[in-house]
């Protein structure tokens, strides 16, 4: 899965581009409910202004922080 956050469809145009050459599928992160599907790959697309992040981003990037591995250490 690629999620990626896109203002002006540049990243969503990279993210679909990454996504089918990996067979997998690319998802906005805007109106995500911060449950992420399993799965062996996790790509996120975004500008590289992240520090400038809207809340959408902030909400989904610490959300992915506190994502816990089945037989991982924390």
């Amino acid at each position: 899965m690629v999620y990626y956050f896109s203002a002006t469809g540049n990243s969503k145009y990279v993210a679909e581009g990454i996504a089918g050459a990996l067979g997998d599928e690319a998802q906005s992160i805007q109106g995500c409910d911060g449950r992420l599907p399993r799965a062996d790959v996790l790509g996120l697309v975004t500008h590289s202004r992240l520090h400038d992040s809207a809340g959408c981003r902030r909400h989904f990037l610490d959300a992915l922080c506190n994502v816990r591995i089945p037989g991982k250490s924390p």
